[in-house]
């Protein structure tokens, strides 16, 4: 009996997201702010589209956890929706 490949998180992958999501932050969060938004609404944009674009290139890319292109579709769907309430839930309820 074969043992399934794990897919789990490596130091490039992890390193690739951490770098991604601070570069993000610092160059998207102040310009959104400069054009007048809100710094709570820029928060949660910047960090809803950069967490979720920078761990589905991880995952997808770095650790290729899906093998088609629908599988693809829906890690992206259920990262972006998990990133977006997490999100929501740090910037704005506070918790």
């Amino acid at each position: 009996m074969q043992n399934p490949k794990k897919n789990n998180l490596t130091f490039k992958g992890a390193f690739v997201f951490f770098l991604a999501t601070a570069i993000i932050n610092l160059i998207f969060n102040p310009l959104l702010q400069s054009f007048g938004m809100d710094v709570r609404l820029s928060a949660f944009l910047v960090n809803t589209l950069g967490i979720s674009g920078s761990l589905s290139y991880v995952l997808l890319k770095v650790n290729r956890v899906a093998s088609t292109t629908k599988q693809a579709g829906w890690w992206i769907a259920g990262i972006t929706a998990a990133t977006a309430l997490i999100c929501y839930a740090t910037i704005y309820l506070q918790l």
